[in-house]
């Protein structure tokens, strides 16, 4: 199950383990919100990541993830929170891969992002800016 509140200008969702279809609402969300905040031109690329770090924080977290996504002056920041400890680690290119290529387009698409250990988890973040 999936639920997400638009509050103070901060769209927040709740992903519980199991739930890829919680993908694509979180996906439909963002998108919607960019529109709703004027940031058509970060609409794209920050969906597209979003569904990266929501599918990873899914696949290898055992626990619910959560995802935040705040608007700036001229972008967003997305915040992907799960209960893995571990920090993720970007993989070598392989052209015949069919997975491991998240980070690489966090890298390529975001202007910054990171990975924060927390007692209960990590949180892996990235801003993109129109």
């Amino acid at each position: 199950m999936l639920w997400a509140l638009l509050c103070h200008s901060r769209l927040d969702v709740q992903i519980q383990p199991d739930d890829f279809a919680a993908v694509h609402t979180a996906r439909r969300a963002v998108t919607q919100h960019a529109l709703h905040w004027g940031l058509t031109p970060v609409s794209d690329d920050a969906t597209l990541l979003v569904s990266e770090l929501v599918t990873n924080a899914l696949e290898h977290s055992m626990g619910p993830a959560s995802l935040a996504v705040t608007p700036l002056k001229c972008g967003v920041r997305v915040e992907v929170c799960d209960a893995l400890t571990s920090v993720p680690v970007r993989r070598r290119e392989n052209s015949e891969a069919t997975s491991g290529r998240g980070l690489l387009l966090v890298e390529a698409l975001a202007n910054s992002w990171g990975v924060e250990t927390r007692e209960t988890g990590k949180r892996v973040w990235f801003e993109i800016y129109a």
